[in-house]
């Protein structure tokens, strides 16, 4: 019985050191996954910049499906016109009207075109003028700015801020933080802005 109880105590003891290794192991891994979880947050960039793509082409094609409809509308309205003409069906005062009612919906196109150019531009410029505040983390490289100003759409392509910097020479002065830029920033402007 003695020799039982001895053997279990040189197992535990000798477990005790397998088991405390084990458990620093599994904390070191936790760790490394945890910091490094910031490294590849990248994807979750990508994916967004994809969805709000495929938003933007949905709507792009929904917009061409209604002006096809409008231009098959009114293809069936001349189509129907020629026909009548030549019928002689349509009586010349009810021709008239018709062209005038034509007349009146290309002034209402025209309208409703030059408010939205107008809207647009006034969009336009507000959003030239806005100001966007972004936060650069600890530790952020240049590749990793770049795409935090990509996605704020301050520039249009990491490549290119990641060019500018290396000919500028500002690779490692580049610092962190919270920072205002203007929309209409150039990428220079962006650089000093981010190095001062």
């Amino acid at each position: 019985m003695k020799n039982l109880l001895e053997k279990i105590k040189d197992i535990l003891y000798d477990g005790i050191d397998y088991i405390l290794m084990i458990g620093i192991a599994v904390a070191i891994a936790l760790t490394i996954n945890w910091k490094l979880d910031g490294l590849f947050a990248i994807s979750t960039i990508d994916e967004l910049q994809a969805q709000s793509l495929e938003t933007v082409e949905e709507s792009t094609e929904d917009e061409e499906a209604v002006d096809n409809e409008e231009v098959a509308s009114d293809e069936e309205k001349e189509t129907e016109e020629a026909s009548n003409d030549e019928d002689g069906d349509k009586p010349v005062a009810s021709q008239e009207k018709s062209e005038e009612k034509e007349e009146e919906n290309k002034e209402e196109d025209k309208e409703e075109d030059v408010e939205v150019a107008q809207e647009t531009g006034t969009q336009e410029s507000d959003k030239s003028n806005e100001t966007v505040t972004i936060n650069i983390p600890a530790g952020s490289l240049p590749p990793d700015i770049g795409n935090i100003l990509t996605s704020e759409g301050l520039v249009e392509s990491k490549d290119a801020f990641l060019k500018k910097v290396k000919e500028t020479g500002t690779e490692k002065k580049l610092r962190y933080g919270e920072f205002e830029i203007s929309r209409n920033s150039s990428i220079d402007d962006i650089i000093n802005i981010l190095a001062r």
